[in-house]
């Protein structure tokens, strides 16, 4: 576990909060289920080239949204975002391909 205090500044994280929100309007949060059938304590939502996903049948990746839709392309600066902490660590050359989202 690493812990990058001060990372981002209070504007950047409400950017950050509202990017989420606006992805959430086209692929909405769902609150999945394991595949013993309990629910999660959290609903979820991607964007990216895949999702992540959970249902009966398991953990995955997807290229669609539950509803059959493609999850939304992830935005420029989450991605420059991502490749810019993923520097900072030491993981030189990262690409994003999905971000996801948790909502508590």
């Amino acid at each position: 576990m690493l812990h990058l205090k001060g990372i981002l500044t209070h504007d950047q994280q409400v950017r950050l909060v509202e990017m989420c929100r606006d992805i959430a309007t086209v692929a909405p949060f769902i609150t999945p289920v394991m595949p013993n059938g309990s629910k999660f304590n959290c609903s979820m939502t991607s964007c990216g080239q895949v999702g992540w996903t959970s249902d009966r049948e398991g953990y995955r990746y997807s290229r669609t949204q539950p509803n059959g839709r493609a999850f939304p392309a992830m935005p420029d600066s989450l991605d420059d975002l991502a490749t810019n902490i993923a520097n900072r660590v030491g993981e030189k050359g990262y690409l994003a391909d999905t971000c996801l989202i948790n909502y508590y």
